[in-house]
């Protein structure tokens, strides 16, 4: 089997189990909302924001790394499995750390939920070169039992506290469940077990790229996280319910897209990250895609969103449709940016994103927390969605520069075919 036809199965197998994902979260989001308050979800926003602040010291893609290093795997595979480890000692360290300021500026609880889920969070660092073998290696049957039974089990066991009154604590531990099925599959499934196999030169190379990547790590939580933090600090849990239940169903349905594609479309770019051509013509089939079935989407859930949420989730919930409604750029365009993203990882030009990122983090911090304590969590919506225009804009621009990719090819057929419609 050759690599475009590993890439078109595994993205196969792939989607079948975000798709299955996609379901249980509907579903899953609509029974809670009705059995849980707008601050439950709040709470756990921003706990989970704050620890993704602090997860910075240890999230420095040293997965993508190794999917992008064509050497030696098992030595690669070993010395990615003492270098996780190692990077949550300071992790950990900065969680108790920074404890007393957590209940100082929030409160007991948030501090008490941040530290639960840093350290279940943690155990994910020992199956990390176990999921990283999965994706380098397209094994996406694999990844599909692995992605579709967790969630499930994570979200039957938030239900069944949540019926049981168990409140925000239902949805910490559907989160603690997940992270621990995170860590245990992944080594089920593997046939790869680590070694004392720590090479100083492969974690030297791992490093160089890794490092690289750090400021990008920063830069990617005040993007995917500082909107919670932003809203949750100055607006209030309450308010951040309501924001968070707009954003999880707004961005749901691209978001599961945006993973199928991206995560068979990163280790087919690093694979042909010196062919040019043929590295283009990979790009196009796949941004296409997802432009077009993106684009019908996210204009059908502009239009059923104040009934679906009147509906479905209950009166009590209408104060997030216009965030719900404002949300749609930023989830079209999402799954668009991400794709290009993979190229530059692929090819190792990080410079690119960074570049694109300052204007990004500009954006979310100035004219975030501006919008959104002048206009609320609509505001912040309106922020989310420049964000990421912008950064579509600039990532395509650098984009030229490293393939031969058609603007006209890959938006426009999409969106007059969704016009038509």
């Amino acid at each position: 089997m050759n690599l475009a036809q590993k890439a078109v199965k595994s993205v196969f197998f792939h989607g079948i189990s975000h798709n299955l994902n996609l379901i249980y979260g509907v579903i899953s989001s609509i029974i809670l909302a009705r059995l849980l308050i707008p601050e439950d979800f709040g709470k756990v926003a921003l706990a989970v924001s704050i620890m993704e602040m602090i997860a910075r010291l240890r999230n420095i893609s040293i997965e993508s790394a190794v999917i992008h290093k064509q050497s030696d795997e098992k030595r690669v595979f070993s010395t990615q499995f003492f270098l996780s480890l190692f990077l949550e000692i300071p992790f950990l360290i900065a969680v108790l750390g920074s404890r007393p300021f957590i209940i100082g500026r929030y409160t007991r609880e948030i501090a008490n939920i941040v530290l639960i889920l840093a350290v279940a969070s943690s155990l994910r660092s020992i199956s990390l070169p176990f999921t990283t073998w999965m994706q380098k290696n397209l094994e996406y049957k694999k990844m599909a039992l692995f992605f579709t039974l967790g969630p499930l089990i994570s979200i039957a066991i938030t239900l069944i506290l949540a019926f049981q009154g168990f409140s925000v604590w239902s949805l910490v531990a559907g989160r603690v469940l997940n992270y621990i099925f995170d860590t245990i599959v992944p080594i089920i499934l593997v046939p790869w077990r680590p070694s004392w196999d720590f090479d100083i030169e492969i974690a030297r190379d791992i490093w160089q790229y890794c490092s690289r990547a750090l400021l990008l790590e920063i830069f990617s939580w005040v993007m995917w996280a500082g909107d919670d933090f932003i809203v949750g600090t100055w607006l209030g849990t309450n308010a951040l319910g309501y924001y968070t239940m707009a954003w999880n169903l707004s961005s749901l349905p691209t978001q599961k897209i945006s993973q199928v594609v991206d995560g068979v479309a990163f280790p087919t770019y690093s694979k042909l990250q010196y062919d040019r051509l043929a590295l283009s013509h990979a790009f196009i089939n796949f941004a296409s895609s997802v432009v077009r079935i993106c684009a019908f989407i996210s204009v059908w859930l502009v239009i059923i969103a104040p009934e679906f949420i009147s509906i479905m989730l209950g009166k009590k919930w209408l104060p997030a449709v216009a965030t719900f409604q404002f949300m749609i750029l930023y989830a079209l365009l999402r799954p668009v940016y991400e794709n290009a993203g993979s190229i530059f990882f692929a090819k190792n030009k990080l410079q690119y994103i960074i570049y694109c990122r300052i204007f990004q983090v500009f954006i979310i911090i100035f004219g975030g927390y501006y919008l959104s304590t002048r206009f609320g969590i609509e505001g912040m919506a309106w922020a989310i969605g420049l964000m990421m225009f912008v950064g579509v804009i600039i990532k395509y621009y650098f984009l030229q520069r490293e393939i031969d990719i058609s603007i006209h090819e890959i938006f426009i057929p999409p969106f007059i075919g969704v016009a038509v419609t």
